[in-house]
């Protein structure tokens, strides 16, 4: 029963979780990232790979895991995604999330698999990419857990960007090896 709710709490989580990002507007038809105006050509592109640093944003209050400010090193991702003017999108992001923050959960290796759908591109040119994601935790190599649960990315302009999943408060993600284009 309790592995049922913790399926379950994020899931009914999906609605209030992406409403925020739904409330700024859409890429615009025309804009100046669109192709001839065309609503389904993209508007914005997001690619990159690498390795990052996460900076929690807030206490883990679900969990319990962590507080504001801990630093986990050493997390692999990689991102591409395709905006459209109409708000859909296209593409992927995979996180392999490194020892210092998955054994704060007890396993050996956390896997966040992202299937982007929904994107926002906001007045400041931050792209807001959102779908379900698919965690998968190991441990001795078996799975020790696993959940589809929302995911919200924030890329700026400047290529920074955050991650947020499940229960779990945001990351700030600082790459320190790679690179991460949004245009």
């Amino acid at each position: 029963m309790k592995r049922l709710a913790i399926l379950l709490i994020p899931m009914l989580a999906v609605g209030a979780f992406t409403a925020t990002a739904h409330a700024d507007k859409k890429a615009k038809k025309g804009s100046k990232h669109s192709h001839h105006g065309h609503a389904n050509k993209s508007t914005a592109k997001v690619k990159g790979k690498g390795i990052v640093i996460m900076e929690a944003m807030a206490d883990d209050l679900a969990f319990g895991a962590f507080e504001e400010g801990d630093l986990f090193a050493d997390n692999d991702f990689k991102i591409k995604a395709k905006v459209k003017a109409d708000g859909s999108a296209s593409g992927t992001a995979a996180f392999v999330f490194g020892e210092e923050f998955s054994s704060v959960f007890g396993a050996d290796v956390i896997t966040l698999e992202c299937e982007i759908d929904t994107a926002t591109v906001l007045e400041d040119g931050t792209i807001v990419l959102q779908g379900q994601a698919f965690e998968q935790d190991f441990a001795g190599g078996a799975v020790i857990f696993e959940e589809i649960a929302p995911f919200e990315i924030l890329v700026d302009s400047t290529g920074l960007f955050t991650l947020r999943w499940c229960l779990l408060p945001a990351f700030d993600l600082e790459i320190t090896k790679g690179h991460l284009k949004a245009k």
